[in-house]
Protein backbone atom coordinates (compact mmCIF):
# COMPACT_ATOMS: atom_id res chain seq x y z
CA UNK A 1 0.00 0.00 0.00
CA UNK A 2 1.60 3.29 -1.25
CA UNK A 3 3.27 4.95 1.83
CA UNK A 4 2.71 2.41 4.42
CA UNK A 5 6.53 0.07 3.34
CA UNK A 6 5.04 -3.38 2.83
CA UNK A 7 7.21 -5.87 3.93
CA UNK A 8 8.01 -6.45 -0.09
CA UNK A 9 9.51 -2.65 0.18
CA UNK A 10 11.58 -3.06 3.21
CA UNK A 11 12.86 -6.04 1.92
CA UNK A 12 11.43 -8.72 3.87
CA UNK A 13 12.33 -12.49 3.08
CA UNK A 14 9.21 -13.93 4.23
CA UNK A 15 6.02 -13.47 2.21
CA UNK A 16 3.49 -12.15 5.51
CA UNK A 17 0.97 -11.15 3.61
CA UNK A 18 0.08 -14.52 2.43
CA UNK A 19 0.01 -16.05 5.92
CA UNK A 20 -3.98 -16.80 7.29
CA UNK A 21 -4.24 -16.45 10.65
CA UNK A 22 -7.22 -17.18 12.40
CA UNK A 23 -8.81 -13.62 13.40
CA UNK A 24 -9.08 -12.75 17.00
CA UNK A 25 -10.36 -9.71 18.28
CA UNK A 26 -7.42 -7.34 19.69
CA UNK A 27 -7.51 -5.71 23.36
CA UNK A 28 -4.00 -4.08 23.64
CA UNK A 29 -1.05 -3.08 22.17
CA UNK A 30 2.20 -4.20 23.44
CA UNK A 31 5.09 -1.79 22.69
CA UNK A 32 8.95 -3.50 22.00
CA UNK A 33 12.28 -2.41 21.61
CA UNK A 34 15.21 -4.13 19.69
CA UNK A 35 17.55 -4.76 23.06
CA UNK A 36 20.44 -2.96 22.25
CA UNK A 37 21.08 0.64 21.18
CA UNK A 38 21.23 0.65 17.21
CA UNK A 39 24.03 2.69 15.16
CA UNK A 40 21.04 2.23 12.52
CA UNK A 41 18.18 4.07 14.80
CA UNK A 42 18.56 7.70 13.62
CA UNK A 43 20.17 7.06 9.64
CA UNK A 44 16.51 7.14 8.10
CA UNK A 45 15.05 5.01 5.85
CA UNK A 46 18.09 3.28 4.54
CA UNK A 47 18.85 2.63 8.08
CA UNK A 48 15.57 1.24 9.53
CA UNK A 49 15.33 -1.37 6.70
CA UNK A 50 18.84 -1.93 7.58
CA UNK A 51 17.40 -2.71 11.24
CA UNK A 52 14.22 -4.62 9.74
CA UNK A 53 16.52 -6.97 7.69
CA UNK A 54 18.51 -7.67 10.54
CA UNK A 55 16.13 -8.34 13.09
CA UNK A 56 14.42 -10.70 10.62
CA UNK A 57 17.55 -12.82 9.99
CA UNK A 58 17.70 -13.10 13.41
CA UNK A 59 14.34 -14.22 14.03
CA UNK A 60 14.59 -16.68 11.57
CA UNK A 61 17.78 -17.85 12.96
CA UNK A 62 15.72 -19.05 16.31
CA UNK A 63 13.12 -21.20 14.31
CA UNK A 64 11.04 -18.65 14.08
CA UNK A 65 8.53 -18.36 11.30
CA UNK A 66 9.62 -14.94 10.94
CA UNK A 67 9.47 -11.47 12.40
CA UNK A 68 7.80 -11.33 16.02
CA UNK A 69 6.07 -7.96 15.51
CA UNK A 70 2.95 -6.26 13.66
CA UNK A 71 4.33 -3.08 13.10
CA UNK A 72 7.05 -1.01 13.22
CA UNK A 73 7.87 2.38 14.18
CA UNK A 74 10.87 4.19 12.78
CA UNK A 75 12.44 7.33 14.20
CA UNK A 76 11.91 8.96 10.73
CA UNK A 77 8.39 8.70 11.32
CA UNK A 78 8.27 5.84 8.61
CA UNK A 79 5.18 2.93 9.44
CA UNK A 80 6.59 -0.42 8.62
CA UNK A 81 3.84 -3.23 7.96
CA UNK A 82 5.16 -6.65 8.90
CA UNK A 83 2.88 -8.91 9.97
CA UNK A 84 -0.04 -6.76 10.28
CA UNK A 85 -2.73 -6.21 12.24
CA UNK A 86 -4.77 -9.72 12.33
CA UNK A 87 -1.95 -11.84 12.49
CA UNK A 88 -0.25 -13.68 15.25
CA UNK A 89 2.77 -11.85 17.05
CA UNK A 90 5.83 -13.53 19.26
CA UNK A 91 5.64 -11.95 22.35
CA UNK A 92 4.45 -15.32 24.61
CA UNK A 93 2.75 -14.87 27.75
CA UNK A 94 -1.24 -14.34 29.54
CA UNK A 95 -1.44 -10.91 30.79
CA UNK A 96 -4.75 -10.72 32.48
CA UNK A 97 -4.49 -13.54 32.87
CA UNK A 98 -7.62 -14.82 30.74
CA UNK A 99 -6.31 -18.01 29.09
CA UNK A 100 -6.35 -16.35 25.77
CA UNK A 101 -2.07 -15.69 24.95
CA UNK A 102 -0.78 -12.19 23.99
CA UNK A 103 0.26 -13.83 20.76
CA UNK A 104 -3.58 -13.80 19.74
CA UNK A 105 -5.01 -11.11 21.55
CA UNK A 106 -2.26 -8.13 21.70
CA UNK A 107 -1.28 -6.07 18.74
CA UNK A 108 3.18 -6.19 18.85
CA UNK A 109 3.83 -3.06 17.93
CA UNK A 110 8.23 -2.36 17.59
CA UNK A 111 10.27 0.96 17.57
CA UNK A 112 13.13 0.62 15.62
CA UNK A 113 15.55 1.45 18.43
CA UNK A 114 17.30 -0.27 21.73
CA UNK A 115 18.88 0.74 24.66
CA UNK A 116 18.48 3.94 25.96
CA UNK A 117 17.71 5.83 22.74
CA UNK A 118 14.97 8.06 23.06
CA UNK A 119 11.96 7.74 19.92
CA UNK A 120 11.72 11.41 18.08
CA UNK A 121 8.70 13.60 17.96
CA UNK A 122 7.68 12.24 14.33
CA UNK A 123 8.07 8.60 15.71
CA UNK A 124 5.55 9.41 18.28
CA UNK A 125 3.57 10.80 15.89
CA UNK A 126 3.36 8.05 13.92
CA UNK A 127 2.64 5.37 16.71
CA UNK A 128 -0.24 7.76 17.62
CA UNK A 129 -1.65 7.37 14.10
CA UNK A 130 -1.30 3.74 14.09
CA UNK A 131 -2.65 3.16 17.61
CA UNK A 132 -5.83 5.25 16.42
CA UNK A 133 -6.04 3.46 13.28
CA UNK A 134 -6.13 0.23 14.79
CA UNK A 135 -8.87 0.77 17.81
CA UNK A 136 -11.03 2.36 14.92
CA UNK A 137 -10.76 -0.81 12.75
CA UNK A 138 -11.22 -3.09 16.56
CA UNK A 139 -14.01 -0.71 16.98
CA UNK A 140 -12.37 -0.42 20.62
CA UNK A 141 -9.79 1.22 23.26
CA UNK A 142 -6.76 -0.14 23.19
CA UNK A 143 -4.44 0.29 25.94
CA UNK A 144 -0.47 0.43 25.91
CA UNK A 145 1.23 -2.47 27.75
CA UNK A 146 5.23 -2.38 27.78
CA UNK A 147 6.99 -5.69 26.61
CA UNK A 148 8.16 -6.34 30.49
CA UNK A 149 4.69 -6.04 31.67
CA UNK A 150 3.85 -9.62 30.36
CA UNK A 151 6.02 -11.31 32.86
CA UNK A 152 5.67 -8.29 36.00
CA UNK A 153 1.74 -9.07 35.53
CA UNK A 154 0.78 -11.86 33.83
CA UNK A 155 2.03 -15.68 33.57
CA UNK A 156 4.07 -17.34 30.96
CA UNK A 157 6.16 -14.21 29.78
CA UNK A 158 9.87 -13.85 29.66
CA UNK A 159 11.52 -11.37 32.11
CA UNK A 160 13.23 -8.79 29.86
CA UNK A 161 13.74 -5.06 29.91
CA UNK A 162 12.02 -4.64 26.77
CA UNK A 163 11.07 -1.63 25.63
CA UNK A 164 13.36 0.01 27.84
CA UNK A 165 13.46 3.52 29.69
CA UNK A 166 12.47 6.22 27.35
CA UNK A 167 9.24 3.93 25.84
CA UNK A 168 8.08 2.24 29.53
CA UNK A 169 7.61 5.61 30.53
CA UNK A 170 5.97 6.58 27.67
CA UNK A 171 3.72 3.73 28.02
CA UNK A 172 2.84 4.50 31.72
CA UNK A 173 1.87 8.13 30.61
CA UNK A 174 -0.33 6.56 27.97
CA UNK A 175 -1.56 3.64 29.07
CA UNK A 176 -5.29 4.96 28.72
CA UNK A 177 -6.83 4.08 25.55
CA UNK A 178 -6.75 6.74 22.93
CA UNK A 179 -10.60 6.49 22.82
CA UNK A 180 -11.41 7.06 26.63
CA UNK A 181 -9.26 9.88 26.80
CA UNK A 182 -11.29 13.12 27.14
CA UNK A 183 -12.15 14.79 23.72
CA UNK A 184 -13.37 18.59 23.01
CA UNK A 185 -14.97 20.36 20.27
CA UNK A 186 -12.33 22.77 19.50
CA UNK A 187 -12.75 25.67 17.00
CA UNK A 188 -15.95 23.61 15.43
CA UNK A 189 -14.04 20.32 15.21
CA UNK A 190 -15.74 17.42 17.38
CA UNK A 191 -13.67 14.74 19.76
CA UNK A 192 -10.45 16.54 19.94
CA UNK A 193 -7.66 14.92 21.94
CA UNK A 194 -7.96 17.28 24.61
CA UNK A 195 -4.13 17.82 24.16
CA UNK A 196 -2.06 20.66 23.21
CA UNK A 197 -0.20 18.81 20.10
CA UNK A 198 -3.97 18.40 19.04
CA UNK A 199 -5.03 21.18 19.00
CA UNK A 200 -1.86 22.89 17.26
CA UNK A 201 -2.73 20.76 14.50
CA UNK A 202 -6.21 22.11 13.78
CA UNK A 203 -5.16 25.50 14.37
CA UNK A 204 -2.45 24.99 11.48
CA UNK A 205 -4.67 23.12 9.25
CA UNK A 206 -7.45 25.75 9.74
CA UNK A 207 -5.25 28.90 9.30
CA UNK A 208 -2.84 26.90 6.44
CA UNK A 209 -7.12 26.75 4.58
CA UNK A 210 -6.32 23.12 4.10
CA UNK A 211 -9.07 22.24 6.86
CA UNK A 212 -12.55 24.83 6.40
CA UNK A 213 -14.93 24.23 9.68
CA UNK A 214 -18.52 25.70 9.27
CA UNK A 215 -19.10 24.34 6.12
CA UNK A 216 -21.38 21.25 4.92
CA UNK A 217 -18.85 18.69 6.08
CA UNK A 218 -19.20 18.45 9.89
CA UNK A 219 -15.39 17.51 10.79
CA UNK A 220 -14.84 15.03 13.32
CA UNK A 221 -11.45 14.01 14.80
CA UNK A 222 -12.50 10.07 15.06
CA UNK A 223 -13.34 9.80 11.58
CA UNK A 224 -10.29 8.44 9.70
CA UNK A 225 -10.98 10.27 7.06
CA UNK A 226 -10.97 13.38 8.71
CA UNK A 227 -7.89 12.59 10.79
CA UNK A 228 -6.05 12.31 7.96
CA UNK A 229 -7.19 16.24 6.40
CA UNK A 230 -5.92 17.49 9.64
CA UNK A 231 -2.59 15.45 9.57
CA UNK A 232 -2.19 16.95 5.99
CA UNK A 233 -0.75 19.49 7.64
CA UNK A 234 2.19 17.59 8.61
CA UNK A 235 3.10 16.87 5.05
CA UNK A 236 4.09 20.10 3.49
CA UNK A 237 7.81 19.71 2.23
CA UNK A 238 10.00 22.19 3.77
CA UNK A 239 8.22 23.10 6.53
CA UNK A 240 9.28 22.68 10.18
CA UNK A 241 5.80 22.30 12.31
CA UNK A 242 6.62 22.95 16.27
CA UNK A 243 5.33 19.78 18.00
CA UNK A 244 6.08 19.56 22.07
CA UNK A 245 7.97 22.67 21.78
CA UNK A 246 10.43 21.39 19.46
CA UNK A 247 10.59 21.96 15.75
CA UNK A 248 9.91 18.65 13.41
CA UNK A 249 9.92 18.04 10.18
CA UNK A 250 8.11 15.30 8.77
CA UNK A 251 7.47 14.95 5.12
CA UNK A 252 5.30 12.45 4.02
CA UNK A 253 4.05 11.33 7.63
CA UNK A 254 0.59 11.74 6.48
CA UNK A 255 0.61 9.76 3.77
CA UNK A 256 1.69 6.97 5.74
CA UNK A 257 -0.75 7.40 7.98
CA UNK A 258 -3.69 7.82 5.41
CA UNK A 259 -1.98 4.96 3.54
CA UNK A 260 -2.61 2.58 6.82
CA UNK A 261 -6.19 3.64 7.28
CA UNK A 262 -7.07 2.77 3.44
CA UNK A 263 -5.41 -0.12 3.68
CA UNK A 264 -7.28 -0.99 7.11
CA UNK A 265 -10.66 -0.48 5.48
CA UNK A 266 -10.16 -2.72 2.22
CA UNK A 267 -8.74 -5.25 4.02
CA UNK A 268 -11.86 -5.09 6.64
CA UNK A 269 -14.50 -4.40 3.81
CA UNK A 270 -13.25 -7.61 1.65
CA UNK A 271 -13.25 -9.94 5.09
CA UNK A 272 -16.64 -8.70 5.98
CA UNK A 273 -17.26 -10.03 2.20
CA UNK A 274 -16.02 -13.21 2.34
CA UNK A 275 -13.10 -12.51 -0.27
CA UNK A 276 -9.38 -13.38 0.71
CA UNK A 277 -7.18 -10.89 1.84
Amino acid sequence: MTNVVSPKQWGAKVDYDAWTDPIDPKDKIIVHYGGGANSHAYEGREGEEKILQAWERYHLSKGWRGLAYGWAIGCSGTLYRIRGWNRYGAHRGDLEPDQIPENREAIPVVFLLGGSQEPTPAAYLAFEGLRRTLETVEKRGLPLYGHQEIAELGVGGTATACPGKPLMKYVRAHRTSIKEEADVDYRKVKNVPDKAWAKEIVDRAIESKRLVVGDAHPDDWNEPVTTGRLLTILDRDDQAIPIHGEVLESPGLADEILGLVAEAIDEALRRRRGEDV
